[in-house]
């Protein structure tokens, strides 16, 4: 059926029906007025589906309780079109659009879709309506896809769309464009249906959407009061007024633009009482855009609120009340930044209160800042909630590195009457600089409390005295110390603890100067742990400190127990020493083994054939004759060196030779000392020259000259930290000599002399704990005195190659002239050690040549083993050479 004005203008006064199988109706033009009271001006009643397309044209209801548009809908492919035709309902008690629900054929919900992009359903009669649905026989489902046009309720108690609630039904309305006005009594309205039904609503508003329902009494009226019924709100367009969303399970989000008027979970707060909905569920109100101007009252139920990622921006000009209702209620905050005081969220002078809460929930990177002096959450039923929390109050959880800072408003205390659960490592707690907080509750800390503020003078109080007051979850606590003065931020928690808990020094003002200092109190327990952040010391200046704990009276006090100090002193002590070790001069056999053979073996000059290389290594434990630090050390050290040598003259009376050295030192010192391990490992290397004389008569007389350059790791094993690597230089010289007496046939003894002298100079550095360090040179001079018997042998091989081979063993005292080592730290505290001045030495070498081909090698080897005569030290040590001569 077709009605338009094609040839001639159409003005229908009567009914237009339309009805059985498949009804396809077009208007596109004319007008249509009911003609009877109650009846319809348009009557379509298809049987197993309708198109109907509304144009243009003019459809009213122009008399009491007559509808404009009376669609039925028996089957799911029903569809209803509006782009242009204008539907009125003028008259009392009319409907412009009436739908009504029968059983289908299948036994599914009747379904009927509106699309509307442009025209207008008005609703200006008094109690009319511009939409309205009943299921009579079945359950019906309307859809609404509004692009365009207007839907307008202006008559007296009118309203824009009423809803008839049915088992099995709902009602969805997209609404991307168009607007929407109501002075009457809603726009939209759900009537109270039968007991028990399911009802459900879904008003998604884009945001080029308005909906004015300032002058109506509500913007929302949900009277189904059932508990089954839910009812699912958005918006992100321009809207006013109240929105009551009755009984059951609702959500509400604002996701952008503005909303102006009350929300009201589940009966009108303000203009009637908690008994108009009997069945009062969880309701949900999401906030995460858009400005709201108005309160929001959640009710009965356990019910929720959220609001995410806010800011000053999205608050309206008046103050705005969210209020929990009765229940459990929880509100959360998710990402955004506002100020939480005293019941109330606020941001660029605007505010929200906040009224009956039982669970404040932050996630997603939220801050929030407490300002004022107190914020309680309200106690509620834990049956279904976090277990081992304190009855008497709610609870406040943080996570996803969420962030609430402390701040009272009169700078000096803050109240918090909540349990507080810190979930994860990444979420913290901030307290405002020299500050008291009092928790009372049960404090759960996965995460970071800070009282860092470079004051050291705020405090925490945790707990009402009965039962638990805190549980460490691998949680962190940061305070200030102030090792000058002897005071931190202190912690006091009135009940038991439990669990594990890091403490997090910053250290403030001046360097320690000795003495405990007291971090926390707590009901005498053992199932509490805390520990040191880094290790189990924390340094100032010169001084070491541990975490100690004393018990009486009922409180367990635990403190910053003074353990003299710090690990790095004894190693900065020792530094020197070390590398005076490393650094002294070998001699003549233990560096040129066989290599030679009274100069014989060398031609004029330097040569390739001249070149040699050779492989030390040494373990010493050094322990000094004193030291402040009481300090003791193993060296582990290793030697490759390389050089060049040439015959400077060969004579009747003997040879001279010279040669050119390089070396590369590496090292490792283990101290030990009664303040704790470190460690030092130099890494050098240098240049060094010789001249040494070989008397036909057994005569020798060797000097040397060494220059090493050293780079050295420091580090305490107790601590974190570590200063950057220290440079020092290095410088030695020798001389030896010797006189050769023969024995018998190949063998003899030679009475040996070597005095050494060895300086070390180390820059000035500032440690790990901003310790200034200076060091006097260190200077060695060192006599040594023995003898050493000599077994020799020379023949021919097979091929009639010669060979050659020794055998020795020496003994020798030596006598330290100097050896005094000085560390100064903080340009006040020197620190001094000094060395066994006695020690004895015994040594076992050997050397051996031989031919292959046109190649001459010569092999040689030392053992050693020291000891010191007053102390405990005593070392040993290998030395490995090869010559090959082309």
């Amino acid at each position: 059926m077709t009605i338009n004005e094609t040839t001639a203008p159409v003005s229908i006064v009567g009914n237009v029906s339309a009805d059985g199988g498949y009804v396809d109706f077009t208007m596109d033009g004319g007008s249509v007025t009911g003609g009877t009271i109650e009846q319809d001006a348009i009557y379509l009643s298809p049987d197993t589906g309708l198109k109907a397309d509304f144009n243009g044209g003019v459809v009213s209801a122009t008399l009491e309780g007559s509808r404009a548009i009376f669609a039925e809908t028996r089957s799911q492919d029903q569809t209803l079109t509006l782009a242009g035709t204008s539907v009125q309902a003028i008259a009392l008690n009319s409907v412009g659009l009436y739908v009504e629900g029968y059983p289908t054929i299948n036994g599914k919900p009747a379904a009927m879709t509106v699309h509307m992009s442009s025209g207008n359903l008005a609703a200006s009669g008094a109690s009319s309506k511009a939409i309205q649905t009943y299921s009579r026989q079945g359950p019906t489902q309307l859809n609404l896809n509004m692009s365009g046009g207007t839907i307008a309720a202006t008559g007296q108690d009118s309203v824009g769309l009423l809803l008839h609630a049915y088992a099995s039904s709902s009602a969805v309305f997209y609404l991307s464009n168009g607007a929407m006005t109501a002075t009457g009594a809603s726009l939209f309205e759900i009537e109270n249906g039968v007991s028990d039904n399911d009802f459900a609503t879904t008003i998604a508003a884009a945001s080029t959407m308005t909906m004015d329902a300032d002058g109506a009494s509500y913007l929302i009226n949900n009277r189904n009061d059932s508990a089954k019924a839910s009812m699912q709100v958005s918006t992100s367009g321009k809207i006013k007024g109240h929105a009551m969303l009755g009984g059951g399970g609702s959500t509400f989000t604002l996701s952008g633009g503005s909303f102006v008027g009350n929300i009201y979970g589940d009966y009108d707060q303000l203009n009637g009482q908690s008994s108009d909905t009997k069945n009062q569920g969880v309701d949900n109100f999401v906030w995460t855009a858009g400005i709201l101007t108005g309160d929001v009252y959640t009710q009965g139920g356990n019910d929720t609120a959220t609001l995410v990622n806010l800011t000053s921006y999205n608050l309206g000009e008046q103050k705005i009340t969210i209020d929990g209702g009765d229940g459990t209620d929880t509100l959360k905050l998710e990402a955004g930044s506002l100020t939480l005081s005293n019941r109330t969220l606020s941001g660029g002078g605007k505010v929200i209160d906040l009224v009956n809460w039982e669970l404040i929930t932050m996630k997603t990177g939220s801050s929030a800042s407490l300002v004022g002096d107190s914020l309680t959450l309200n106690a509620y039923d834990r049956s279904e909630h976090i277990a081992g929390l304190s009855n008497a109050h709610g609870d406040l959880t943080l996570s996803e590195g969420s962030l609430l800072f402390v701040a009272p408003a009169n700078g000096n205390a803050f109240s918090l009457s909540a349990n507080v659960v810190l979930a994860d490592a990444s979420s913290s707690i901030v307290l405002a600089p020299g500050t008291e907080t009092r928790i009372y509750g049960h404090v759960v800390n996965s995460g970071l409390i800070d009282m860092r503020d470079g004051l050291a003078t705020s405090t925490l109080i945790i707990g009402d005295g009965t039962g638990l007051a805190y549980s460490g979850d691998s949680g962190r606590i940061a305070i200030d110390v102030d090792f000058a003065e002897r005071k931190a931020d202190r912690i006091i928690l009135h009940g038991q603890a439990e669990g594990t808990t890091t403490l997090s020094i910053a250290t403030v003002g001046e360097k320690a100067v000795g003495g405990d200092i007291v971090l926390a109190q707590t009901a005498a327990t053992e199932a509490v742990t805390f520990a040191l952040e880094g290790g189990e010391l924390k340094v100032s200046g010169l001084h070491a400190y541990g975490l100690a704990s004393t018990t009486g009276n009922g409180i367990t006090t635990i403190r910053l127990a003074d353990r003299g100090y710090q690990p790095y002193v004894p190693l900065y002590e020792a530094y020197p020493s070390v590398l005076l070790e490393m650094s002294r001069p070998s001699s003549l056999d233990r560096r040129a083994g066989a290599r030679y053979d009274g100069g014989e073996a060398l031609t004029a000059g330097p040569a390739p054939a001249a070149l040699w290389g050779r492989t030390a290594g040494d373990f010493s434990h050094i322990d000094p004759e004193s030291a402040t630090t009481g300090y003791d050390y193993d060296l582990s050290a290793v030697q490759f060196e390389a050089g060049l040598d040439g015959l400077l003259l060969d004579s009747a009376e003997g040879a001279l030779v010279g040669g050119l050295t390089g070396h590369y030192r590496d090292g490792e010192a283990k101290i030990a000392s009664p303040y704790g391990a470190s460690k030092i490992h130099p890494d050098g290397w240098g240049l060094g020259a010789t001249l040494t004389w070989f008397g036909e008569n057994g005569f020798y007389a060797d000097g040397q000259a060494l220059a090493t350059w050293y780079t050295s790791e420091l580090k305490a094993e107790d601590l974190p930290l570590a200063p950057e690597d220290s440079d020092a230089f290095a410088y030695a010289f020798s001389a030896e000599i010797g006189q050769a007496f023969a024995l018998s046939d190949g063998l003899s003894l030679t009475p040996q002399a070597q005095l050494a002298f060895t300086s070390v100079h180390i820059d000035g550095f500032t440690g790990a704990y901003s310790d200034k360090v200076d060091f006097d040179d260190g200077q060695s001079l060192f006599a040594r005195l023995g003898a050493k018997l000599e077994k020799t042998a020379a023949w021919q091989d097979a091929a009639g190659l010669s060979r050659k081979a020794r055998l020795y063993g020496a003994a020798n005292i030596g006598h330290e002239f100097l050896g005094k080592t000085t560390a100064t730290v903080s340009d006040i505290y020197a620190f001094s050690s000094e060395p066994d001045d006695w020690a004895g030495e015994i040594a076992i070498g050997g050397a051996i040549d031989w031919q292959a081909g046109k190649l001459q090698y010569a092999a040689f080897a030392e053992i050693t083993a020291t000891t010191g005569f007053s102390t405990g030290s005593y070392g040993y040590g290998g030395n490995l050479g090869l010559k090959v001569k082309f």
